[in-house]
């Protein structure tokens, strides 16, 4: 596992304001709602991996570019 994957599993234990944001409250809730309880528990392994390794990808890209920007002293 690389430092940027321990960081991005344990973001919740660094931060103490971790907290998911309204919007992506509001969108668990409208795919809940879309698909009917039963649907989402039926494929909830297969939808959270998704979502996990579309947030994890995001994440590292969205790290290295910021990094990217600090070492060229861009904005």
């Amino acid at each position: 596992m690389t430092n940027l994957e321990k960081l991005y599993y344990n973001m919740d234990k660094v931060n103490d304001t971790w907290r998911d944001m309204p919007e992506t409250i509001k969108a668990y809730r409208a795919l809940c709602s879309a698909m009917g309880k039963e649907s989402y528990m039926k494929y909830e392994d297969e939808i959270s991996s998704y979502v996990v390794s579309y947030e994890k990808q995001g994440f590292i890209q969205g790290f290295r570019y910021a990094v990217s920007l600090l070492m060229e002293g861009g904005e």
